[in-house]
């Protein structure tokens, strides 16, 4: 929230909201859009947490209509989706998915996973402006680290949300546990890690589309989180939100990568993570025409 707050273009005053809302808003101005910042409550979380904020928002603010889920998830790095920590995934349709898998609703087959329910794909509209941004970014890097660096000069004690360092980002073989007591990985087998080629630029995030897979429950396993994807059509991002908002409040789900979805999974990269999936979403917001007036 704080994230998507600062990086306003304005903020602007309240309104007020209708009785019994609990939630707490924030209103603002991007790319000449006005926009409604909600959040999940501290300390909660999950697929009926999402819905229940979502339901308050619609109405106190019925002339939404446009919707963005922005936060963080754990990546799912493959040969074919080299995910680092503070990249950027997008939910986009891939194969029979409408770009929000519920892991945690359906049946695990051996080779597959049975699916129970639809989700609905992400409105048009986004998915035009995907297109547009997608094809943009072959040519010029995407504005991450600009709308980054603008916020933390506009507001130098957002120290918070600087990039951590490159050692910082240490992808574990699936099968390496963590050791238990420790906060960080410093006892962690050294050995099997996986070795990445350095990037040309490593301060660039990289921003993947593909499969989102949303459920109840923190994946913190890496063999699980691999089988998972895989029966599940190919997912790069693990979540606990989305699959709450997809059939009656569509939109698209960015997701700042903060963690690999394993044993190893901690705090460091959050608010840079954060940070990026807000920066995202206000590039996205630039390439939706402002409604014309009256």
């Amino acid at each position: 929230m704080s994230a998507a707050r600062y990086l306003l273009d304005e903020e602007h005053a309240s309104l007020g909201k209708e009785p019994g809302d609990p939630n707490c808003y924030t209103l603002g101005e991007i790319n000449g859009h006005n926009v409604v910042i909600g959040s999940l409550p501290a300390g909660y979380q999950g697929i009926a947490s999402a819905a229940t904020v979502a339901t308050h928002m619609r109405r106190s603010f019925p002339s939404i209509n446009l919707r963005l889920l922005v936060g963080i998830g754990g990546g799912v790095p493959t040969p074919s989706a080299d995910i680092r920590l503070g990249d950027v995934a997008i939910s986009m349709p891939t194969g029979t998915h409408g770009g929000v898998v519920q892991y945690s609703l359906g049946k695990m087959k051996p080779d597959e996973f049975e699916r129970k329910g639809f989700l609905c794909p992400p409105p048009t509209e986004w998915l035009s402006v995907l297109t547009k941004m997608k094809s943009d970014h072959r040519i010029r890097p995407n504005k991450v680290s600009e709308y980054l660096s603008g916020m933390m000069e506009k507001y130098p004690t957002l120290t918070a949300y600087k990039r951590p360092l490159p050692e910082q980002d240490v992808l574990f073989l699936s099968n390496n546990i963590h050791v238990d007591g420790n906060h960080d990985c410093g006892k962690c087998d050294k050995i099997k890690v996986v070795i990445r080629a350095q990037r040309k630029q490593p301060d660039q995030p990289v921003i993947h589309y593909g499969l989102i897979a949303s459920g109840d429950w923190v994946m913190k396993d890496g063999l699980k989180r691999d089988r998972i994807s895989q029966v599940s059509g190919g997912a790069i991002c693990f979540e606990m939100e989305a699959a709450g908002l997809m059939n009656e409040f569509p939109c698209i789900v960015v997701r700042g990568i903060s963690d690999y979805a394993d044993t190893h999974k901690n705090d460091e990269w959050h608010a840079y993570a954060a940070g990026s999936a807000a920066a995202l979403a206000k590039e996205l917001l630039s390439y939706m025409d402002p409604p014309r007036p009256g």
